[in-house]
């Protein structure tokens, strides 16, 4: 069995770095998904309008997911990824600034 040293480690700085900022961004996204979908139980206390506001958070990501290998292909993954990523944390602003200023409601 072939043990990591800590030049290895020094070689996977790179990859290591990605690895976690990737992790982390989907785990704000995640989070702001759950907590977006409690937030309208809490306003409606409705099952339906909850269950409706899970499958369109959850939808782009099965549809967007179909797509992604054929355009990861042909564009620069590290832009990409950089544009995807600002665009989450763009759209997280903007659903906190909603949330504060009283803009977010329920249709």
């Amino acid at each position: 069995m072939k043990q990591f040293s800590l030049s290895a480690l020094k070689e996977m700085k790179g990859f290591l770095a990605l690895l976690g900022t990737q992790s982390l961004s989907a785990l704000g996204s995640g989070m702001t998904n759950f907590a977006l979908i409690l937030w309208s139980y809490q306003q409606e206390g409705s099952a339906l309008a909850t269950a409706l506001l899970a499958v369109c958070s959850y939808a782009p990501y099965v549809i967007m997911s179909m797509l992604a290998g054929a355009v990861s292909d042909r564009w620069n993954k590290k832009f990409t990824m950089l544009v995807c990523d600002a665009f989450a944390a763009l759209c997280t602003v903007a659903v906190l600034l909603s949330l504060r200023w009283g803009a977010l409601r329920m249709p």
